[in-house]
């Protein structure tokens, strides 16, 4: 059996997006002791949490890199997810 610590469990956390299949596995360990441990450690979920944001920064920035480079597909998306207030919205064409 695996020993767990708290230091392996945020070593694992590094890179993992916030995945705790990952960070169980990394760490040698089922997925439920991972959830136990975030039930004993409750700043482990902050940490979790901020992992994620870190990838959700990363896509953004990957995003605006390819709206720099003029790509038609990041400009649609961009503007249908962030230009609704300014009426970028798809609506279905409906034929009666």
């Amino acid at each position: 059996m695996t020993s767990l610590t708290y230091r392996k469990v945020i070593e694992a956390i590094k890179g993992s997006a916030g995945i705790q299949a990952v960070i169980a596995t990394r760490c040698g360990v089922d997925r439920s002791t991972i959830n136990k441990y975030m039930i004993k450690y409750p700043e482990l979920k902050d940490i979790i949490e901020h992992e994620k944001e870190s990838i959700t920064d990363l896509a953004e920035n990957k995003l605006i890199k390819k709206l720099h480079e003029e790509e038609g597909w990041a400009i649609k998306f961009w503007l249908l997810t962030k230009g609704k207030n300014r009426g970028w919205i798809e609506r279905p064409d409906i034929q009666i």
